[in-house]
């Protein structure tokens, strides 16, 4: 595949009897040094990381002025058109409902993880969270901008920008997890279900100190939606449960079976007084 600066070919490791992905910059960008450089702190940053739901590098080979990276094939697509996928039909849009809960929460897990590294991706976006074929699991990709100061090399194309903090589009401003957060909100917003647009609609405020500040947050803020839907499941059951004995005790009132019972006590404590 082609990408805005680099081509990824499908390659097979002999050694290991693999399948492996290598990345390499486009010939016409291999003198750019801004670029270069991004290019190796995309596999400086991603060799760091050792999570299941985040592309794994194997190595970084120099030959010449070409550099490649030998990265993790995986078997899938881009979020962008698994969600295309998805909307064939009402019908099925209901039955994949666990699915991106299941995608959901393990953007979180990657988040959590490269966020607990001191890692911030500033890059995230549909295009670079790729869904296996086996299993729907997450893999995020493309670290090119995790350690970057300078924003005036944010890729221009709309994308990019759609998903990227206010904040980070300021050059050589300082930013947190909170950048990371905003991108993932845009993701929700654009790509899940309505059932995730409060969710969305808090990650993705325009004010960073009004964000979610961590990944811990949100799933602080899902818990208490968790508790607070059962908590009114339970009231709605205690009120129904309530109802219906109000009912079956005006019921057996009217009657008369209550009265008799009551007659058969005060005769039997008038026996017992006597006696």
């Amino acid at each position: 595949g082609k990408g805005g600066m680099a081509e990824v070919y499908l390659a097979h490791d002999i050694l290991l009897d693999r399948e492996v992905a290598i990345k390499m910059l486009r010939d016409q960008f291999v003198a750019d040094k801004a670029l270069l450089e991004q290019f190796r702190r995309e596999a400086k940053s991603a060799a760091r990381l050792k999570h299941p739901y985040i592309i794994n590098i194997h190595d970084v080979v120099s030959e010449g002025e070409k550099e490649y990276i030998v990265m993790e094939y995986v078997e899938g697509v881009t979020l962008r058109k698994f969600v295309e996928s998805q909307r064939v039909g009402e019908a099925q849009n209901r039955r994949d409902k666990r699915v991106y809960e299941k995608i959901f929460n393990e953007l979180l897990d990657a988040m959590e993880y490269f966020h607990s590294k001191q890692i911030i991706h500033r890059d995230l976006k549909p295009d670079n969270i790729l869904i296996t074929n086996n299993g729907n699991n997450v893999k995020i990709i493309d670290f090119g901008l995790s350690d970057a100061d300078d924003y005036v090399i944010l890729k221009q194309a709309a994308g990019t920008r759609k998903y990227a903090a206010p904040e980070q589009l300021i050059p050589n401003n300082t930013i947190d997890c909170r950048a990371d957060i905003y991108s993932l909100g845009i993701i929700l917003k654009n790509n899940f279900p309505k059932s995730y647009h409060k969710i969305a609609e808090k990650c993705a405020q325009q004010d960073k100190e009004k964000r979610f500040s961590s990944v811990g947050d949100i799933r602080n803020f899902i818990k208490k939606k968790k508790i607070t839907k059962i908590t009114a499941a339970v009231s709605l059951i205690l009120l129904l449960l309530f109802a219906l004995s109000f009912v079956v005790t005006k019921h057996y009132i009217s009657s008369g079976i209550y009265s008799l019972n009551e007659e058969k006590i005060l005769t039997e404590s008038t026996q017992y007084i006597d006696s």
